[in-house]
């Protein structure tokens, strides 16, 4: 079957010009067309073979169930009032009895455009957006520092403490996974984590506090960007992570600074820092907090940190029984 019996063969919407005249409006003054020699007067072939006022039936060319493929893609209905055609477009027509159509192009790109935007996201899923930017999410790893000896909450493990119905660590994790492509937990006690299913670090070097945490963390992954934040931050937003990253891309990492300080364990370190955290914990600098001496970091400051929420909330932690009632 050729393109034009196919064409002829093919079902059609009612009005859509391809298998009948348009209730008369078929030339330019709105009455029927003549008959031009050489062609059949009722050549449903031929009738077929010059109607390009708009697709099939009328849809763009394809399954009419596709959201975009079966979407109207010209605006054919602009263009049957021959009386609004141009007059260059309706001499080029008289030769070839093909009435021209206008089709506005820029919706159509527009259209395609968000199309491919929305595949790309389909077939790469591991994909940050950081505000105008995207980037691989293979590049980026997560840890929770949870060897801490909570002496100021009686030894207890504040990880699972229930914040809002759910234990904080679960809270974190599934925030964490959307903004990293590993998530790992850095503890001296990895049955305390087996139900997690996520890969769990000893400090590389014991009692080195929370530096040691960033310093296993920056060694547990060869992702780029390591995000680095306490057990007991209940409520971790993945704007303020993401943020976080984007900064961090500049320099050796980024942190979210207070009027109180920064906040090291809230943070995104680069890779490429860990030989100086290690050499701080080997001089015995152990104030995670004093890191930015030998490292560029930039950072998150506390109005930027608001416009993802409250920041007493982002930056809820817990470290006595009294830290815990306030944010039940």
């Amino acid at each position: 079957m050729n393109f034009d019996e196919a064409l002829a063969d093919a079902p059609h919407a009612p009005g859509s010009g391809v298998d009948g005249p348009r209730d008369g409006r078929g030339d330019a003054q709105g009455g029927a067309k003549p008959h031009r020699p050489g062609q059949p007067a009722d050549d449903p072939t031929s009738r077929g073979r010059y109607r390009r006022d708009r697709p099939l039936g009328g849809q763009g060319a394809g399954t009419g169930d596709d959201p975009f493929i079966g979407r109207t893609l010209l605006g054919a209905e602009e263009a049957e009032d021959g009386t609004e055609r141009r007059a260059s477009d309706a001499a080029a027509a008289q030769p070839f009895g093909v009435e021209p159509v206008l089709v506005e192009l820029e919706p159509l790109w527009q259209l395609i455009g968000q199309r491919l935007v929305q595949a790309g996201g389909e077939q790469t899923p591991r994909m940050l957006l950081c505000h105008d930017r995207r980037m691989d999410l293979t590049s980026i790893a997560a840890a929770v520092v949870a060897g801490g000896l909570a002496r100021r909450f009686d030894g207890q493990d504040k990880s699972r403490l229930i914040v809002e119905g759910r234990t904080i660590i679960t809270r974190q994790v599934d925030i964490l996974q959307q903004v990293a492509a590993t998530v790992l937990i850095v503890a001296n006690d990895a049955g305390r984590f087996a139900d997690l299913g996520l890969p769990v670090f000893a400090d590389r070097v014991a009692g080195a506090g929370a530096v040691g945490g960033i310093d296993t963390a920056l060694h547990a992954t060869t992702a780029d960007r390591v995000i680095v934040v306490a057990c007991d931050l209940p409520f971790l937003h993945a704007g303020v992570l993401r943020r976080l990253v984007e900064l961090a891309g500049e320099g050796d990492g980024a942190w979210v600074r207070t009027p109180r300080g920064v906040e090291p364990l809230l943070a995104c370190y680069r890779r490429r820092a860990r030989g100086r955290v290690r050499a701080e914990i080997d001089a015995g600098r152990l104030k995670a907090g004093g890191l930015g001496s030998v490292l560029s970091m930039a950072e998150l400051g506390i109005e930027e940190l608001a416009a993802f929420g409250a920041p007493d909330r982002l930056l809820a932690n817990i470290n006595t029984p009294s830290d815990y009632a306030r944010v039940q």
